[in-house]
């Protein structure tokens, strides 16, 4: 299936479930209450207010963010690959580390959250351009493990023809 006839699918999907069902603004309310009621216990002292007007900010940005994505003819993937994989800093982004000489090789041992690849434009165009809308946040540790140089394996080969 070819990128473009994806996003026109994908587009004329989300307008017509846009259309037939719109938002309901108090569905979205009570969902945003619900959110705000499941976080307060982790939420200080005298924060409450605070709390609630942020966490109500996030909730509408998050709809208008998937309601635009939605819409658009470009295509949108998270990208989380495996663990243990090597850090990419062109998609990622480290949040901890047991190391600051980043010169190293390091390897991803938890994603906080996975990046965003946008493919495409959003009138449907360009499926050959993509490019990383928000880095991947991941722990990352140094790869202890380097692989033998070239004289580490000659030593090992002529052991194992000795024996």
């Amino acid at each position: 299936m070819s990128l473009s006839l994806l996003s026109r699918m994908k587009s004329k999907t989300g307008k017509d479930i846009d259309m037939d069902l719109g938002f309901d603004k108090d569905g979205l309310k009570m969902e945003s209450a619900h959110l705000i009621q499941l976080f307060s216990p982790f939420v200080r002292e005298g924060r409450m207010e605070h709390f609630k007007e942020n966490m109500d900010k996030i909730f509408r940005k998050a709809i208008k963010f998937m309601v635009t994505m939605t819409r658009s003819r470009a295509i949108f993937v998270l990208v989380g690959k495996g663990l243990g994989q090597e850090y990419d800093p062109s998609t990622m982004q480290f949040q901890l580390t047991d190391s600051l000489d980043l010169d190293q090789r390091f390897l991803v041992d938890f994603f906080v959250s996975p990046a965003l690849r946008k493919i495409g434009t959003a009138d449907g165009r360009k499926f050959d351009r993509n490019f990383i809308l928000c880095k991947a946040g991941v722990v990352i540790r140094r790869n202890n493990t380097t692989p033998p140089s070239s004289t580490e394996k000659s030593t090992e080969k002529s052991i194992k023809t000795e024996s």
